[in-house]
Parts: C-alpha cells; sequence; structure tokens
C-alpha cells in the first residue's frame, strides 16, 4: 500500500513537472510606479520579452499613457501588463496627451498580451480611447480593469481589419462619451459615446463585463460593424445606455449590430 502511493505521488508529480515545462517561459518581471517618466515607462516597455510580466504598481499616474504597439508574447509565453491592486487602490491613468490621444494603445504588430488590473481615466479635454487596438493585433486579454470617464470610447477595436482573438471579461466600463454640443467640438472635446466598438474583429468574447452611462451622439454599450466574425457577448450587466433594446436575449441591452454581422450571446 504504502509503495502503491508513493508511485502514485512520483507519477502525480511527473505529471505536475511535465505539465509546468510545457508552458515555461524564461520570465522577466519588471516594475514601473508613479514616480517614473514618460521616458522612463516607454524604456521599459521595449525591455519586455514573451513571457515578461511588467508590475504597474498602484497610485495615480497623471498625465502617463501606455503605448504597446509592436509588443510581442508568444502563444505559450504571453506577455502581461499586471497592474498591483493594493486594497482598494489600483493603477489609475490618467491622461489626455497619450499616443493619438489613447490611454492604451495596441498598434500594429501587437500580440498575446493581457492586460489586467489596470484604470483609465482623464483629465483634459479628450481621450479618443481608454484603450486602442490597432489593425493586425490579434490575441488580446482586458481582464478585471476600469475605464471611467473616458470622454470617447472605452475600448476601440475599429481597427479595420484583421483584429483577431480578443476577450474582454470582468471590466467596468463607466460614464463614457460626452454629450454633442458646439462648444464641445469647438473645444475639441470628443463626444463618441461607445463602451466597446468593434470592427473587422475575427474572434472576439465579451464576458461578464459591467458598461453603464454611455451617452453621446452614439449612446451604445457595445457597437459591432461590418467585418465582425464570431462575436460572443455573454453575462454582461448593461443599464443607462440610451441606444435602445437589441436581442431579448441580451435583455435589452444597448447594442448596435451592423446588418450581416451575427451575435452569439
Amino acid at each position: 500500500m504504502l509503495l502503491n502511493s508513493i508511485r502514485l505521488l512520483f507519477a502525480v508529480c511527473v505529471i505536475a513537472l511535465a505539465f509546468a515545462a510545457g508552458h515555461a517561459t524564461a520570465t522577466n518581471t519588471y516594475s514601473i510606479s508613479p514616480v517614473h517618466t514618460q521616458a522612463q515607462i516607454d524604456a521599459t516597455i521595449q525591455l519586455l520579452l514573451p513571457g515578461d510580466v511588467l508590475n504597474v504598481e498602484a497610485g495615480l499616474y497623471a498625465g502617463i499613457y501606455l503605448d504597446l504597439s509592436g509588443l510581442k508574447g508568444s502563444a505559450s509565453a504571453w506577455i502581461t501588463i499586471n497592474g498591483v491592486i493594493c486594497g482598494d487602490v489600483r493603477p489609475i491613468f490618467q491622461c489626455d496627451t497619450g499616443k493619438g490621444y489613447h490611454g492604451i494603445t495596441l498598434g500594429v504588430g501587437a500580440e498575446f498580451i493581457a492586460i489586467v488590473g489596470l484604470k483609465l481615466t482623464h483629465i483634459g479635454v479628450a481621450v479618443k480611447a481608454g484603450i486602442f487596438v490597432d489593425a493586425g493585433v490579434h490575441d488580446i486579454l482586458v481582464d478585471n480593469c476600469i475605464l471611467d470617464g473616458i470622454t470617447g470610447i472605452g475600448i476601440d477595436l475599429l481597427g479595420r481589419s484583421n483584429i483577431a482573438n480578443v476577450v474582454v471579461k470582468g471590466c467596468l466600463l463607466a460614464n463614457i462619451g460626452t454629450i454633442k454640443t458646439a462648444a464641445n467640438i469647438g473645444a475639441g472635446i470628443a463626444v463618441g459615446g461607445l463602451g466597446v466598438a468593434v470592427t473587422g474583429v475575427a474572434n472576439i468574447q465579451l464576458i461578464k463585463n459591467v458598461i453603464h452611462d454611455v451617452q453621446g451622439y452614439e449612446g451604445s454599450a457595445i457597437k459591432c460593424l461590418l467585418g465582425v466574425v464570431g462575436c460572443q457577448i455573454l453575462d454582461n450587466v448593461i443599464y443607462n445606455c440610451p441606444r435602445g433594446a437589441g436581442p431579448s436575449s441580451l435583455e435589452k441591452v444597448a447594442l448596435h449590430v451592423a446588418v450581416g454581422v451575427s451575435v452569439q450571446s
């Protein structure tokens, strides 16, 4: 009996080691904090290789943005941008001067990147998007993030083509967009008003997010335009978005779906 138990334990350990080896990466961990300048943060991001983790310490990053363009993980070794949450305090990015006026930019070439635990908001007249995903970007996870007070679009997947395999889950998107007035337009204030905007994306999952108080000339919690294939919208809570009722299975979700686009719910 004892010998059999030892053999079983050995077998389990071998299996566990084999599993770990199959997913093993040469991981490096880097950190940034609110005391770092934009140039220092940019330089740290450029160091990231497949399997690496960038810990973003809690606190206020005023006037700072994250440009993740061209950053490449791999299928077995994703790059993780990890927000370090201390109690109720998480990393908060307040910016209106980011790359293209976005809080986080996933530009051409970015792939296999997880963004976890960050908060994005704004301090100025125009933040076009909290998170912007450009054409050709693929395999992106946005998990447990907060996008609050973005004046344009919460998560902008309007790269127009060749975006693939995107998961947005467990996020809060609130107070998105501004009212379209002559004064706002004259001041350059973004007036988009979209929680998640999707165009030209193959395989996107929007799971267990909360989206509320989306206003502006769009006023849609989720907008799926042409070129979207394999869109799943599952278990989201959405309210105070004036676009109107979508399919009944989405329980009056403010959903704008272009003709010819299929949404699985």
